[in-house]
């Protein structure tokens, strides 16, 4: 997860980023953190997804929190927008940027867990979705975060999931990437697809899985690759 911080008041920025970093650490989930002004955030939206929460403060020099969120949600629906502000009268503004969270600055320590709580909870129910297959009377569900990487042989696609498990099935590999989201699988090759969430490593148009296993990218898929891997991680 990815989480912008934007707050002119420095000290309270380091208290966020260490509140950040404890609170993930207890849970043992992966998680970046950044801070910067607000001009610098709208430049990075405008480059494609860039994170997942923004955390903001409302008064602040420049431009303030409210007309910061106006500018997000007009580059992105899906960033979440949570507000941490000394006063209580921004609360009504705060919805029309739709944000996801109102949090007073002297109760964030107690309130800002439970929200982030909240957060792992939405993301941990993304990441179980399933790709299923139904032929005939056979059938069967994968767990898209199991899915490490896709192969076309012949008649079918092959596909290569945790713990050494391989499944198949009889179908064009551009029907199944129809199914499965456009931001976490990508073609590296022809009759190859990779789950970029799996990918531990990029170097000289090769790609180092979770597994140990390497797959080659063609030269005219690396470009686009590399972008969505950037997003990815």
């Amino acid at each position: 997860m990815r989480i912008v911080i934007v707050d002119d008041n420095i000290r309270f920025a380091e208290e966020m980023i260490y509140t950040l970093n404890r609170f993930f650490t207890e849970k043992e989930e992966d998680v970046q953190i950044c801070q910067m002004e607000g001009t610098e955030l709208l430049e990075k939206l405008d480059k494609g997804p860039f994170c997942d929460v923004c955390l903001l403060d409302v008064e602040m020099p420049g431009m303030d929190g409210i007309s910061l969120g106006q500018g997000i949600r007009k580059r992105s629906d899906r960033v979440r927008i949570v507000y941490l502000t000394a006063h209580e009268k921004y609360a009504i503004p705060s919805y029309d940027v739709r944000a996801y969270g109102y949090i007073l600055k002297g109760d964030y320590r107690e309130k800002l867990p439970e929200l982030l709580m909240r957060v792992l909870e939405e993301e941990r129910e993304k990441q179980t979705e399933y790709y299923r297959s139904m032929a005939g009377k056979e059938g069967y569900k994968i767990l898209l975060s199991d899915i490490l990487y896709l192969e076309k042989d012949k008649k079918y696609v092959y596909f290569h999931c945790k713990e050494g498990r391989t499944y198949r099935e009889r179908e064009t590999m551009e029907n199944i990437m129809q199914r499965l989201p456009e931001d976490r699988f990508a073609v590296i090759d022809k009759g190859i697809v990779v789950n970029l969430g799996h990918v531990t490593e990029c170097r000289e148009n090769t790609l180092t899985m979770r597994d140990k296993t390497q797959q080659h990218v063609s030269r005219r898929a690396w470009p686009g690759v590399i972008a969505k891997l950037k997003d990815c991680w």
